[in-house]
């Protein structure tokens, strides 16, 4: 009897996302569906990562390039204030440094206000309705500045998930 919940809990898994006509990551990338442009906030990074010479600076620079390269309309923080779900997308860069090198972990999310359906009385909760793959992993401290390259293709990740959406 165990066997056959176990057995037909997996089969439910697999065939909801079916049943529903969409992948999770169709479900995820619809979050993005009409919105007018974005807003963004970096994490500053910490202070040993900015002595050996990657910066929060270049990291604001590089995601507002390719954003603006790419057409999305970048938010003021006030038009963002008055923006419904105050959509924003998270750029965090965490490092730890370990000797002559450092472990990174790269996230890009969005995040969005929501309402729980079952209790509208709740005021709404900011969670990610949209994220990126994360990249972890190893560089030399003196190479720090690779990091970058790795943003940058989590962030082509984002528009090409905002761009098959809107239009700019």
């Amino acid at each position: 009897m165990v066997k056959r919940c176990i057995w037909l809990i997996l089969v439910s898994l697999v065939l909801a996302p079916a049943a529903a006509g969409k992948t999770p990551e169709k479900r995820q990338a619809d979050t993005l569906r009409d919105l007018s442009g974005v807003y963004f906030i970096v994490e500053p990074l910490r202070a040993d990562v900015e002595a050996d010479g990657l910066t929060t600076a270049q990291i604001q620079q590089d995601v507002e390039l390719k954003l603006r390269h790419a057409g999305i309309y970048l938010m003021t923080e006030t038009e963002w204030e008055r923006t419904p779900g105050r959509p924003f997308l998270y750029i965090r860069v965490n490092t730890v440094k370990k000797g002559a090198g450092y472990a990174y972990h790269l996230q890009v999310k969005l995040f969005q206000r929501v309402r729980l359906e079952r209790y509208q009385a709740i005021p709404p909760v900011l969670v990610p309705t949209w994220s990126a793959r994360e990249e972890i992993g190893v560089i030399d401290a003196g190479k720090i500045q690779e990091v970058r390259k790795y943003l940058a293709g989590t962030m082509e990740e984002f528009i090409k998930a905002y761009l098959a959406l809107n239009s700019v």
